[in-house]
């Protein structure tokens, strides 16, 4: 079996982490580099071609990064919400019956 593209692995790639798939598209990742290793030692050294890999590379795993600090973020923010909403709740002036005070 031919091993995967380069667009195929960034398309899973993408589609893994937009989905907070973060254990596949680490699996993914694993693979993309092998393939990138692949095809540099493939290359003559200091070619555009080789430039033009390490910028997409690169790209991606700035694209990766981002998107993982972002969920990061996301989940962080929840997790402040739900402290905030449990916090009113065991309050004294809530009623557990309604949620609120009559």
């Amino acid at each position: 079996m031919p091993p995967p593209t380069l667009t195929s692995l960034e398309d899973a790639i993408r589609r893994s982490v937009a989905a907070d798939s973060f254990p596949e598209a680490r699996t993914l990742l694993d693979q993309y580099v092998a393939e990138v290793e692949r095809q540099l030692r493939a290359m003559p050294a200091a070619t555009d071609e080789m430039r033009a890999l390490e910028r997409r590379t690169r790209n991606l795993f700035e694209w990766t990064g981002a998107m993982a600090l972002a969920t990061r973020g996301y989940a962080a923010a929840e997790l402040s919400h739900l402290r905030l909403l449990a916090r009113y709740r065991n309050s004294p002036a809530s009623s557990h019956r309604f949620g609120t005070r009559a």
